[in-house]
């Protein structure tokens, strides 16, 4: 199969994760903004847009995480999408909380660290509205080991893949303290193999980023 994606994507790294529990080749092919709206790229995805999926059958599926169920079906026995129908359905159910609850708040958040929009107010704005919603994940996480079932699950590569970027610089130790159990989660799925092949050794902040040019 082969993956057309960003070198460094959030997004496309999940589905390499996925692809590494799944035990599945993906030929990665990284491009270029200007690449993708081409006639070529657009017959693959119309939206422009990456990450695209491209299957031994040559369909293509976009959206990251419709790839990543498609991965995740590829072979049930691996457990991925879970082992039984209530299983599948708490997935599902913590994809979608994740991606209305914490990715609304979580990018604004962070966006301004990485010099991509916003500012030290919007910044703290969007923070105050995640926390809450972190809460809850660290409350489900204080009596479970995964987040659905009792191995991982895509559920768990979709949530760290995100939070990756607040626990490797933004998140000291200070405030790893009010959410322990995300840490603890996050500590062990980035000690297993199918995440350290992707990721490598990851090493917590010490120092949060700055926002740079604060008004």
């Amino acid at each position: 199969m082969k993956l057309y994606e960003y070198r460094g994507d959030y997004f496309s790294r999940k589905l390499a994760v996925a692809a590494n529990y799944a035990g599945v080749d993906l030929e990665r092919i990284y491009m270029e903004l200007s690449e993708l709206k081409t006639p070529e790229f657009l017959k693959k995805n119309p939206n422009g847009k990456l990450p695209v999926l491209e299957t031994p059958e040559g369909v293509h599926i976009f959206e990251s995480n419709a790839i990543l169920r498609y991965i995740a079906r590829l072979d049930k026995t691996k457990g991925l999408y879970g082992s039984d129908i209530l299983e599948e359905s708490h997935v599902d159910q913590w994809l979608d909380w994740f991606v209305n609850e914490v990715s609304e708040h979580y990018f604004p958040y962070i966006a301004p660290y990485l010099g991509w929009f916003g500012d030290k107010k919007s910044s703290k704005a969007a923070e105050s509205k995640l926390r809450p919603a972190l809460k809850i994940l660290d409350d489900h996480l204080k009596l479970n080991t995964f987040v659905a079932g009792n191995k991982v699950t895509i559920a768990d590569i979709n949530m760290m893949a995100e939070l990756f970027i607040g626990f490797r610089f933004l998140w000291d130790e200070k405030w790893r303290k009010s959410i322990p159990n995300i840490t603890r989660w996050f500590e062990t799925l980035v000690a297993q193999e199918p995440f350290a092949k992707e990721y490598g050794r990851i090493m917590m902040c010490q120092k949060p980023l700055e926002i740079p040019n604060l008004q």
